[in-house]
């Protein structure tokens, strides 16, 4: 026998109007108590909701696409997701994880189905380095709500507050005693990141009358030597800096600062950088401006369910600050 509603209905003594709510995604209009007891003689009888038919009577798919480039083109923290999956959860949604790449993007048969057909009530994209303008064309063509993640945009985005987060972790260092603060990039990611951290900081070193001193250089693995003679002059320059940023996590320059130039973190030098969770590959934990993922998950979904509500095509995009942990690697500068 298929089990209805109804049967659900007398084996609690609830209304149909308050197990088809309940079972429905609109679980958040009862009691606790109640959501139990439906919940409860739904399994005990063995129902299975249709979600093809609640979609049709709603006029909604119950489901969200988290729209992801292939490796080396998304980053998806595991507290970025954990905001997404729960957020979601909490308003009865689903969630559907879909890889897209360039070379998919061009061929008609290989675009993924949630870029083609109606089968999502909104998209969340992380897709953030070298976005293809294909992505963004078929977004655009099928009219499908959607929210960008860590791309700043002017519109329909969440993202790190980067310059701001670069502007406190360097004050963050002012506030302990340095004065000779390095900012160094060793990685080769194009996002717009790179340029608000590193603006962030030299604002905030010319605010203080100091002079920014940034370096660039490319990829570095831990264990790496840094054979760059600039890096290894600004090293043991008798005026080095005693504390550094670093864009990117830096395992290869705490390996280099130990044995490579004998220097003691963070006695002789204090190292810092951005992350979504301390690193502590090298046994200490690294100090960092904490970015927040997850509220960034969190507000992604809220915005895409705002744009669904008031049905409107853009919304102002928004940022959120990180938090300075000072970790293993940060102290007062000894000389």
């Amino acid at each position: 026998m298929t089990v209805a509603l109804k049967h659900i209905a007398k084996g609690t003594g609830y209304s149909m109007s308050t197990v088809s709510a309940i079972l429905g995604g609109r679980a958040h209009l009862h009691s606790k108590t109640t959501q139990s007891r439906v919940m409860e003689i739904a399994e005990k009888l063995g129902y299975q909701a249709n979600s093809g038919a609640r979609a049709m009577r709603r006029g909604s798919f119950g489901a969200v696409a988290l729209v992801m480039g292939p490796e080396g083109h998304t980053y998806l923290p595991q507290d970025l997701l954990a905001g997404i999956e729960e957020t979601l959860a909490r308003e009865g949604l689903n969630l559907i994880i879909v890889r897209v790449s360039e070379e998919n993007l061009q061929s008609p048969e290989k675009i993924p189905h949630v870029l083609r057909e109606r089968m999502v009530d909104g998209l969340l994209i992380n897709y953030i380095l070298k976005v293809p303008p294909r992505l963004t064309e078929l977004v655009n063509q099928r009219n499908c709500p959607a929210v960008w993640i860590n791309d700043k945009q002017d519109h329909d985005s969440v993202y790190p507050d980067d310059f701001r987060a670069g502007m406190e972790l360097t004050q963050a260092l002012l506030d302990i005693g340095h004065r000779r603060i390095g900012y160094i990039d060793f990685s080769e990611t194009v996002h717009y990141s790179r340029n608000e951290r590193m603006r962030g900081y030299s604002e905030c070193m010319l605010a203080a009358g100091l002079e920014p001193e940034v370096s660039f250089y490319p990829v570095m693995r831990s264990g790496s030597s840094f054979g760059d003679q600039a890096f290894r002059n600004w090293m043991t320059f008798p005026r080095r800096p005693t504390a550094l940023i670093s864009y990117y996590p830096p395992t290869a320059l705490l390996y280099a600062a130990k044995t490579e130039y004998g220097l003691e973190v963070p006695r002789d030098l204090s190292v810092v950088t951005f992350s979504d969770r301390p690193d502590c590959s090298l046994g200490l934990e690294i100090g960092c401006m904490l970015l927040p993922e997850y509220e960034i998950g969190v507000n992604a979904v809220q915005m895409l369910l705002g744009k669904l509500a008031a049905r409107k095509t853009k919304m102002i995009s928004k940022s959120f600050p990180g938090k300075f942990y000072p970790g293993d690697t940060c102290g007062a500068p000894s000389c």
